[in-house]
């Protein structure tokens, strides 16, 4: 039976050979095709990634370029309002703005209450006479 199982087989593939030639040409083919549609879509596909890395390693580089500036305007803000934060500082932009003064001179802060009464006898002043400003001083 062994034998006869081997000769069946043997005569089962040589008529496949034989009567289906056509078929097993055009199961090639169709397996080539299958190949190629493979190699092609993988191709393609890995084509589309490496143009994602790509775009992604430019956006990557741009935002840290962006983020290095960033960095650096920080550092240079945080400098003003350290500068901006000192007495001396706003100390001379006092005498800047105001227009008097020197580097030398002293500048007093006055409590809020003594800068209204302060406001308000000069604005009395202004309506007074030069006579009767002159007797004020001497007589207060």
């Amino acid at each position: 039976m062994v034998a006869s199982n081997r000769h069946i087989r043997r005569k089962d593939r040589d008529t496949l050979e034989v009567g289906g030639g056509k078929m097993a040409k055009l199961m090639e083919y169709l397996g080539v095709a299958m190949m190629l549609l493979v190699s092609i879509s993988t191709l393609t596909n890995v084509s589309r990634q490496i143009i994602t890395l790509i775009r992604a390693n430019d956006e990557n580089s741009r935002l840290e370029k962006r983020l290095e500036g960033l960095e650096v305007d920080n550092r240079k803000l945080r400098e003003k309002v350290r500068v901006a934060s000192e007495s001396g500082y706003v100390e001379g932009l006092k005498r800047e703005l105001m227009g008097v003064g020197s580097k030398d001179d002293y500048w007093i802060l006055l409590p809020e209450g003594m800068v209204d009464k302060e406001k308000e006898a000069a604005e009395g002043e202004q309506t007074m006479t030069k006579l009767e400003r002159w007797l004020q001083m001497f007589t207060d």
